[in-house]
């Protein structure tokens, strides 16, 4: 995937894909809804991915008190930071993310250094499941999970959202070909 400065290339901002012999397009970032499902399409993209929404399902493999600190993050929390890997990763911002921000705060270690010093880190926050230093790679779609859902209720929601943007788009092509102004 193009990347467009801090972010992908999306339906609701990137620019129109250009087919290349033998390359396909993907879309990722921000896709919660089947109309961006629909709308990553008509942009030409072959695949998408959908990260965040599968965090806080009954499925996913997060502990209680992790998804808990999703469910209260707002979409500002998902902020990036190289406090994780050495590398930028969107990610909760929490105590852990502040402390490395902090102007004393020594210098984030390179790859993979940096990722070493936050699993043992991370084991500590695990062990004693402190929400406050919790940090997850999350996209900003974790503003819009309140609650544990199945994937299969995300499944159906999803494919519901897509065929009515499917039948909008379709309603507007019918217009446009009859002359009504939509």
């Amino acid at each position: 995937m193009r990347q467009c400065g801090a972010c992908g290339a999306s339906p609701r901002g990137g620019r129109p894909y250009r087919h290349h012999q033998h390359h396909g397009a993907g879309a990722a970032g921000g896709i919660s809804q089947g109309r961006q499902l629909a709308a990553a399409q008509a942009l030409g993209a072959e695949g998408i991915w959908c990260g965040t929404i599968w965090l806080g399902t009954r499925e996913s493999e997060l502990a209680p008190y992790e998804k808990a600190a999703l469910f209260q993050a707002r979409a500002e929390d998902a902020v990036q930071r190289k406090s994780m890997t050495g590398k930028p990763v969107r990610l909760l911002q929490s105590r852990w993310t502040e402390a490395w921000d902090a102007p004393d705060a020594p210098p984030v270690l390179p790859p993979p250094l940096q990722g070493l010093l936050y699993r043992d880190a991370r084991a500590r926050i695990d062990r004693g499941q402190r929400q406050d230093f919790y940090s997850y790679p999350a996209g900003q779609v974790v503003g819009t999970m309140t609650a544990e859902r199945s994937v299969r209720d995300v499944m159906r929601e999803l494919i519901d959202d897509y065929a009515d943007a499917l039948e909008r788009l379709a309603a507007r092509r019918d217009a446009a070909m009859a002359g009504v102004a939509v």
